[in-house]
Formats: C-alpha cells, sequence, structure tokens
C-alpha cells in the first residue's frame, strides 16, 4: 500500500508501533552518498506478516508526505530492523535500529548479498543515472515495490535466521558504539579543494556537495578493521606521493588546520597491552627493540629504520624461537599466540578482548596461529579506537572542531584555531592514554603538506 494522507498514515502507524519492523530507505541518487542525498521514499514491512508500505516523499508519481512524519517513526520503541544501520543513521536518526548485516556477520564473518530482481524499467532508467541526477523520483513506484516486497522477505529471512546474535556479545558493541561512532565521522564531512580533487579524480564531481565530500566506513570486513572508500576513492589508502592528499583542506580557512595524531608503534604498543608487557616510557619502542636486535647502545638512523622493519616482520611473519629466546617482549607474545590457537581450536573460537564477539572457527580458511593473532589483533586495535573515538566526540562536542577521518593508527582533525591550544593538549593527553601510547602530531593546510609539531 502506498500511503499518502494522513488518515492512510494514522491507520499505517498504529500497526507500525505495536510491530517490529523491516525499514528500506530508497534515495533519490543511487550513486552519491547518503548525506549527499535525498529521501525518495521508505518501504516498511511489517515483521513476520504480509503487510507492506511505501511512504513516497519525492517522487514524482505519489502525493508525497511531509518528511515531519520520520519524526513519528522514530519516536517509537519497537524494534527497527535495517540492512546498513549507519547509512540510515545518515538519512535519519532513530532509536532501536537492528543492523541486519551485523546479525549475519557476527554468525559468518561476511557481509549479506542478497541478490535482487530488477525490472526492465528501472534497468533502463538506471542506466541513464548519470544523466538523470535524482532518477528514482521518476522509476514507476510499483516497480520499485515489486523488488522490494521480494527483498524485504529475504532480509527478514536473514533476520530469523540469526536473530539469536542480538543476544551474543559484541552485538551491542558494534550495532551502537561501532556504527554510531563511525557515522559521528562521516556526518563532519571532509572539506576540499574541489580543483586538486577533480585534478586526481575528475570522475568524483557527482559526489562533491558545498565543497564537502563524504566517507563511508565498511566495518563487515574479515579481519574486523574497518574499510572507508566511497565512489571508488579509498581514503584510507591516499596517496602520499603524488600530491593526491592536498584536496582535504580546513573548513575554516586561515582561522583553522589540519591536525593529525599518529600513534608511534602502535601495534607493538597494543601487543604489549595485550600481554601485560611494560615497554620504558623514556624511550622508542623501536629504539628499545633495536638495541636488542643489534647488540648496540646507541642506534644510528639507519639502525632505527631497520628496527621497524625487523619488528615488523618478526610480528606479522611470525616469531622464531631464536627471537623469543632472546627477547623477552616477542617470548611472552609467542605464548600469548601458542594460548589463543589452543583455546580457539578446543573451544571453536575465540573472543575479542572488548566486545568479546566470537571469532568462529569454521568461518576462517587456512588458519595459523600468527595469522589469527594477526586478525585478533586488528579488532583489539579497532575496538580500542572506536572507544577512543567515543571519547573525541564527548571533549569535541562544545567546539568547532571536529574529527574527520579515522586511519587506524592516527586520527585526522579539522581544527578550528580559535579552539585554543588547551584542546589540542587535552585530545594528546586523551590519545596517548597517559604517556602509554606515544603519537606524533603534524599541523598543515592541507592533509598532504603537513609539518611535525614538536
Amino acid at each position: 500500500m502506498i500511503i499518502e494522507t494522513k488518515d492512510e498514515f494514522q491507520t499505517f502507524f498504529d500497526l507500525y508501533k505495536n510491530n517490529s519492523v523491516i525499514l528500506i530507505p530508497i534515495s533519490s541518487n543511487n550513486v552519491r552518498n547518503t548525506l549527499n542525498n535525498r529521501l525518495c521514499l521508505l518501504f516498511v514491512k511489517i515483521l513476520n506478516q504480509k503487510d507492506y508500505y511505501i511512504l513516497p516523499f519525492t517522487h514524482t508519481e505519489a502525493n508525497n508526505l511531509d518528511y515531519k512524519i520520520l519524526e513519528y517513526l522514530a519516536s517509537t520503541n519497537n524494534k527497527k530492523y535495517v540492512l546498513d544501520k549507519k547509512d540510515f543513521l545518515n538519512i535519519y536518526k532513530m532509536d532501536n535500529l537492528i543492523d541486519v548485516n551485523i546479525l549475519f556477520y557476527l554468525n559468518t564473518n561476511v557481509v549479506t548479498e542478497i541478490q535482487q530482481k530488477y525490472s526492465k524499467a528501472e534497468i533502463s532508467l538506471l542506466s541513464r543515472s548519470f544523466e538523470i541526477d535524482n532518477v528514482y523520483d521518476s522509476i514507476p513506484i510499483l516497480k520499485i515495490k515489486e523488488r522490494l516486497i521480494q527483498y524485504s522477505d529475504n532480509i527478514e529471512f536473514i533476520i530469523n535466521s540469526n536473530v539469536e546474535c542480538e543476544q551474543q556479545e559484541g552485538f551491542d558493541f558494534l550495532n551502537n558504539k561501532t556504527i554510531e561512532c563511525l557515522q559521528s565521522i562521516e556526518m563532519n564531512g571532509i572539506y576540499i579543494d574541489e580543483d586538486v580533487l577533480l585534478k586526481h579524480h575528475p570522475q568524483y564531481k557527482t559526489h562533491i556537495k558545498d565543497k564537502y565530500v563524504y566517507t563511508n566506513y565498511n566495518i563487515y570486513t574479515s579481519t574486523g578493521r574497518p574499510s572507508n572508500s566511497f565512489g571508488n576513492l579509498n581514503f584510507s589508502a591516499l596517496n602520499k606521493d603524488n600530491g593526491e592528499r592536498e584536496f582535504i583542506v580546513s573548513r575554516f580557512d586561515d582561522g583553522g588546520r589540519l591536525f593529525y595524531f599518529d600513534y608511534d608503534a602502535y601495534h607493538l604498543n597494543l601487543v604489549a597491552d595485550l600481554i601485560k608487557y611494560s615497554f620504558p616510557k623514556d624511550t622508542s619502542i623501536h629504539e628499545y627493540l633495536g638495541k636488542q636486535y643489534f647488540g648496540k647502545e646507541v642506534l644510528t638512523d639507519e639502525d632505527y629504520e631497520q628496527s621497524k622493519a625487523v619488528s615488523f616482520k618478526i610480528l606479522y611473519g611470525g616469531i622464531h624461537d631464536t627471537v623469543a629466546k632472546v627477547i623477552p617482549f616477542f617470548e611472552k607474545t609467542q605464548i600469548y599466540i601458542t594460548e589463543m590457537w589452543q583455546a580457539y581450536k578446543n573451544d571453536g573460537c575465540i573472543k575479542t578482548e572488548i566486545s568479546k564477539k566470537k571469532i568462529y572457527i569454521h568461518n576462517l580458511d587456512s588458519m595459523n596461529p600468527n595469522k589469527l593473532f594477526n586478525y585478533y589483533l586488528q579488532n583489539y586495535e579497532t575496538e580500542k579506537n572506536i572507544l577512543m573515538v567515543e571519547k573525541i566526540n564527548k571533549i569535541l562536542q562544545p567546539h568547532k572542531t571536529c574529527l574527520i577521518m579515522y586511519l587506524y593508527d592516527g586520527f585526522l582533525f579539522d581544527y578550528c584555531l580559535s579552539d585554543g591550544k588547551l584542546l589540542f593538549d587535552e585530545i594528546k593527553t586523551l590519545l596517548e592514554d597517559n604517556g602509554q601510547f606515544k603519537t606524533k602530531q603534524y599541523m598543515g593546510k592541507n592533509f598532504d603538506k603537513m609539518s611535525k609539531i614538536d
């Protein structure tokens, strides 16, 4: 049923508020980010019933509803299942949203891939989507409904097959903390130098809105570490050597700067955190380990760089017994890895350090002790960073400065200089966790040309 009048909406709403529902938003533009878009219609299925509704907002074939009715939908306490909660929050904030992808992901370690059957009319218009700005406003509404009825039934099957995951440890952390923290970063947007961006990515013009572009963090990865890309632009892997990163600039013009906090030896520090090993706080970890690698009291610059490479190789390539015997840090790490591997084989899973999300043995192929540890470490890195983003958001709340990108071992801020140095110091203290995790700080007018701060 297409809801077009107040009376129809009231009848629908009485049913809606007393049942769990599946919500499928359709944006007007099928290419752009939801933060650079508008809601064309909202498809609603009453869970485990054959009741389907379309609420139109910008469609050319319907008497469109006012966006204000979304307030009514958000005000209820019923469960609202969506395929991608973070994407939905970019459209409208609602409580009690349950991410269906997370339910599936917790059981399988992969994202759902539900096939949809598009009508010829829909395919024809979508093929011209670069010519037609808001293409979904004119696709026949009944054709959209036909597709979404089958699509919502498939989503319902996924829900009913994985509903027990709502009670699993790890669900709340992923469904609420992780999604809402990453969505808060996406909402801030990235202010750009349009000429520089289009010089490197001329196809990206359609994704620019008022000199902003918007990222998209994908949390449904095999390692647990989110990717961050949109429109074939990988924001986590921007080229450092060709000037590509110059397109990211401050929204505050001369009154702002980009500040980048980069963790030093982050994974080594995280491992130390896991195995309860204390590195000395008065020296660099790479220097500390390098002295043990090379048997020197003083390292050259070349030794220091080589120490970083050696640590990387040992940590990710495997800890040889000869290394474990002479370097206590790696001895404790190897014991930790061995015990984790044994628990993994005995229990069929291990639980991540913070959220207690289960990593199941049947979901990971060609696993070995060191590979499992790397998966575990990336999950720990991610969960720890999510808690950090949550804390950052609290201290930034009364300020103009905003977090615009999270890069695994670093955080990029668009800093309003009028917020003052005290805020900078507060951010630094927070990130470094009272000196346990050291950072290097960089400042610049764009993300490419940044100077280290002493």
